[in-house]
């Protein structure tokens, strides 16, 4: 069986590529515009690791990435008030479950 650039697999994947590779694009035309990207990216680098582990702590337990990321930020010394963050959250689950009923 010979590739076929035409595909019907194909086709349906490139709108997606299309998006990531602009976005991918944006970003680092964002990042090398600072004054020294290399220092920021070293800088900020642990974020993004801190990003993916909230994303999995939310996505498969139902505490929500705030189980990951307000001790993270605490241990990081910002002042998160996890209290109001909660209370904001329920109140937009709350009226987006009646809005939908």
């Amino acid at each position: 069986m010979e590739f076929n650039i035409l595909d019907i697999k194909t086709l349906r994947r490139l709108p997606i590529l299309l998006v990531v590779f602009t976005l991918l694009l944006i970003f680092s035309i964002a990042i090398f515009m600072q004054p020294n990207p290399i220092e920021l990216i070293s800088d900020y680098v642990g974020f993004f690791f801190l990003g993916i582990a909230g994303a999995i702590a939310a996505n498969s337990t139902g505490a929500g990435g705030g189980v990951v990321f307000v001790p993270s930020f605490d241990a990081l010394g910002m002042q998160i008030d996890a209290d109001r963050c909660s209370y904001c959250d329920q109140f937009r689950d709350s009226m987006l479950w009646y809005v939908r009923w």
